[in-house]
């Protein structure tokens, strides 16, 4: 008596982070750029914007360890002075781990901890 559909666990899991970068600032997501909101994406392009560059903004995923808390150098890491975490996953001196962009339009205070907290990043 086997067991069928048998597979073996994968050593590594991986899982799929959005993101959005304009430099400075690199914006990380769990769910899909195309199902953020127009009230959520008009927001995010002001965040993405704050710094003062209105350069093109590039979007894409990356694939990460399941268990990973720090972000692998990467192009990115080398030119964002912060990065907003929205997925919940990573944390380090330069991550701002924010709340959904939902929430973040409904409350103007958690938007406004933001602003600071993002602005005393930029002046470091």
């Amino acid at each position: 008596m086997g067991i069928k559909n048998f597979t073996k666990a994968l050593l590594n899991p991986k899982k799929t982070i959005n993101y959005m970068f304009l430099e400075p600032i690199l914006t990380l997501h769990a769910e899909e750029l195309d199902e953020i909101g127009n009230d959520e994406k008009e927001l995010l392009i002001k965040i993405m914007q704050s710094s003062g560059n209105t350069s093109a903004i590039r979007q894409g995923a990356m694939i990460i360890a399941e268990d990973s808390r720090k972000l692998e150098k990467s192009n990115f890491m080398q030119t964002a002075k912060i990065v907003i975490d929205f997925s919940g996953t990573f944390s380090g001196s330069n991550i701002i781990r924010a709340p959904s962009l939902i929430e973040l339009n409904k409350d103007i205070e958690l938007k406004k901890n933001l602003w600071q907290t993002m602005l005393s990043l930029l002046k470091s």
